[in-house]
């Protein structure tokens, strides 16, 4: 029987380090957990100086922290819900491609979100949209160690206009048209529904669905190895080192979901 982890600490960029964690010293499991706090977590690849604006989140208290899977830079915090799952790379579960990876474990957050009222499905590479084509969540998935880690979040609630004043961009009018394709390209809970998800809501629904789709899950508490490791690790992720670093990337766009950019001119399809 697979193990479930709901680590109480939700802290900072908790939420967010114990997969890393996990995946480095070869604990298998789930993890379900609802940060406390505002973040920005960035993908491995961003260079963080071109595209978050430092000295405004540093102002606002807002903590930037680098992560080991692909993808964008996100604003996360309370009225979401992290779902995380670390599984040995030779796991049955894991056969064929990549995007049927994530094709095959998608089906646990389109079944989270139907048990929310909210109808959803698998867009290739790692979105889930609504049947209308709205983004609902970015998915990211890195072989870590000897583990493949695959990680995604249920929005409850989702503030357009607070994660652009988090981003950096080359003058205002760009920041207004990625408003403007945010607002227009993405949804959550609250949006389709009326009203936003508790925490114990979208908890439940995401243990209900790894448990009717996996098999049922036992929850563990988290290893108190797994904790330390997971502490260290905020502190690199969030250290000006990690966050300064050159990387290969080349940003000249802000993507929205798969399909639609914002290139720092005019919105765009690819």
């Amino acid at each position: 029987m697979m193990r479930l982890f709901l680590p109480p600490d939700s802290r900072g960029v908790m939420p967010v380090m114990y997969f890393h964690a996990m995946a480095r010293l070869g604990v298998e499991g789930a993890v379900i957990v609802s940060p406390r706090d505002t973040f920005v977590s960035v993908g491995y690849f961003d260079h963080v100086p071109t595209i978050i604006d430092q000295d405004y989140c540093a102002r606002q208290g807002i903590t930037v922290c680098r992560r080991e899977t692909g993808g964008g830079a996100v604003l996360l915090g309370p009225g979401q819900t992290f779902y995380q799952l670390v599984l040995p790379k030779r796991h049955p579960w894991l056969r064929g491609t990549l995007e049927a990876r994530y094709r095959f474990l998608s089906r646990i957050p389109v079944a989270a979100y139907r048990s929310l009222g909210v109808e959803t499905r698998y867009a290739p590479v790692n979105d889930l949209i609504t049947l209308d084509g709205r983004k609902v969540a970015g998915q990211g998935a890195a072989d870590i160690g000897a583990c493949f880690c695959w990680v995604g979040n249920l929005l409850g609630t989702f503030d357009v206009d607070a994660m652009c004043r988090v981003l950096r961009f080359p003058d205002p009018g760009v920041g207004e048209k990625v408003r403007q394709a945010m607002d227009r390209h993405m949804s959550w809970v609250a949006r389709e529904r009326g009203e936003p998800p508790s925490r114990v809501q979208r908890e439940s629904v995401l243990r209900e669905a790894f448990d009717s789709l996996l098999g049922p899950l036992e929850p563990h508490p988290m290893p108190e190895e797994v904790t330390r490791l997971a502490y260290d690790l905020a502190k690199r992720f969030t250290s000006r080192a990690c966050l300064g670093k050159e990387t290969a990337r080349i940003h000249r766009a802000t993507k929205i979901r798969e399909g639609v950019y914002v290139p720092w001119g005019e919105t765009c399809k690819s």
